[in-house]
């Protein structure tokens, strides 16, 4: 079942008056709802604001949809339709987003991340023309059996990967902290890594010894950066390539340092290309 959003003037998203069961029909169509998807295109223009939290089957930004959707600080459970982004405006804020199909930002939508969750358990593609992802502090969330990431070169704030045979399907960059919660994730495309500007968190539960947990994690940020490890979880390739670390006072002002429990396991291979490491008493296990 569709709805489409027709109102011309800024309006809040539990009113009726705003809906149509067509583009540009007559409104007082119900709100969409869990097995409703959500339609915004040119002929419904106005400011939307989510006033209510929002359980719905699917959400579609069209080509030509040049309005203002508002989250609002209301939370959003978009189902298996999944949500496509093409055009207009998206202001997430406040509370969590998550996204049981297939989650596509492309075209010429700006799209604010909330600045909590966004949560995914299918494919998540970020493949702009004129548009935008701006990650507005938040979490973007990998979860889900066998997730897809595929954003080149995009820089999350945080990201985690919370799925069981995941894949990484492009090479990201993360500026505040990737979390390894639970399962593993792979080369979805040979060549795929990740780029921490600043820390890593592993958690016990991401342990798997596999072949599919083959990531190239790289340590490139220009200051300290964690390596904070639990028992049990088993890092894939890490990769240290940061600048030679100068000593003031006695201090190093550029390495790489590990926190957690000791030992720290690695699948796959552990290199030093440039910079500092500090093991910091912890024992290491490199290879199966």
């Amino acid at each position: 079942m569709l709805r489409y959003w027709i109102a011309g003037a800024p309006g809040n998203w539990t009113d009726t008056a705003n809906w149509s069961t067509s583009s540009g029909g007559a409104g007082g169509a119900s709100i969409p709802i869990i097995d409703t998807t959500a339609v915004f295109d040119s002929n419904g223009l106005g400011t939307c604001t989510l006033d209510a939290s929002a359980w719905i089957r699917g959400l579609q930004f069209s080509s030509g949809f040049t309005g203002i959707f508002n989250q609002n600080s209301n939370e959003m459970l978009i189902g298996s339709v999944g949500g496509s982004f093409l055009d207009g405006i998206f202001q997430g804020s406040g509370n969590d987003i998550r996204v049981a199909g297939d989650l596509f930002i492309g075209g010429a939508c700006q799209f604010q991340n909330t600045d909590t969750t966004l949560g995914f358990d299918s494919t998540f593609i970020y493949s702009p023309t004129t548009g935008s992802f701006t990650h507005n502090n938040g979490l973007v969330s990998m979860d889900g059996t066998q997730a897809n990431l595929d954003a080149s070169g995009y820089s999350f704030y945080r990201l985690q990967f919370n799925t069981y045979d995941g894949r990484l399907n492009s090479s990201c960059f993360v500026e505040d902290t990737l979390y390894l919660q639970s399962g593993y994730v792979g080369q979805g495309v040979i060549g795929s890594e990740v780029h921490l500007l600043n820390d890593l968190s592993c958690g016990t539960n991401y342990n798997e010894w596999g072949e599919g947990n083959n990531l190239n994690l790289i340590f490139d940020g220009t200051d300290k950066q964690v390596l904070y490890n639990e028992l049990g979880s088993v890092l894939p390739t890490v990769i240290v390539n940061k600048t030679d670390s100068c000593v003031i006072c006695g201090e190093e002002s550029i390495y790489v340092t590990c926190e957690g429990d000791s030992p720290i396991f690695v699948r796959g291979n552990f290199l030093v290309q440039d910079g500092t490491f500090n093991m910091n008493d912890h024992d290491f296990q490199v290879g199966i």
